[in-house]
């Protein structure tokens, strides 16, 4: 892309690879530190196809999360054909999702483990946090 006065603010080099191996399509994630100069802010989107542990243990960290699933269907994102479990809190109570979900997880929450139970159609993983790090499970700012 030519230089221009705005073209700092377009972003081409978005595109990588899921650190799991059961995530084989390509993902996008948007990093504050990488991207948006440093700014409290991170995001990344990917296509689940299969069943997997993403996250094995309960954690927490210093900012806040939202998580989301949405069925992998571009003209109907209802059409959700999974099974997740999500542990949320202390006692790690487990969040059953079967349908389009987000979880909001304010700072200091621990959550986990998520394991993606059944997939009969693809689903979309959104992972978003308050923070210029990639964010996840696999964050240096991971707390136990």
């Amino acid at each position: 892309m030519a230089e221009s006065k705005y073209s700092k603010y377009v972003k081409q080099e978005w595109i990588t690879k899921s650190v799991f191996k059961e995530v084989p399509a390509p993902q996008w994630l948007i990093s504050g530190a990488q991207h948006l100069d440093g700014y409290p802010f991170s995001a990344g989107w990917s296509c689940l196809t299969e069943p997997f542990t993403m996250v094995p243990n309960s954690h927490s960290h210093d900012y806040d999360q939202i998580i989301g699933f949405t069925g992998g269907n571009a003209e109907d994102i209802r059409d959700f054909g999974a099974v997740v479990e999500f542990g949320l809190g202390e006692e790690e109570e487990i969040q059953v999702i079967t349908q389009s979900t987000f979880i909001w997880i304010p700072k200091g929450l621990p959550h986990g483990p998520l394991h993606v139970k059944e997939v009969k159609k693809p689903i979309m993983f959104i992972d978003i946090v308050m923070d210029s790090t990639a964010g996840g499970a696999g964050d240096k700012k991971l707390t136990k």
